[in-house]
């Protein structure tokens, strides 16, 4: 029985660290979207002044 809860325990653990390292990626994944655009964005106004 006690084999059986310590199986449990670690399948909610590992799902859990699942979810958390999804969520990381996710936020990851969001900041380099903003930074890229950010610096598209630069690049557009570099060049704008760089044409006049």
């Amino acid at each position: 029985m006690e084999e059986m809860q310590h199986v449990k325990i670690e399948a909610v653990r590992r799902a859990a660290v699942k979810l958390v390292a999804r969520h990381e990626q996710e936020k990851l994944r969001t900041a380099l979207a903003d930074h890229l655009r950010s610096v598209a964005e630069l690049k557009r106004k570099a060049k704008a002044d760089r044409e006049g």
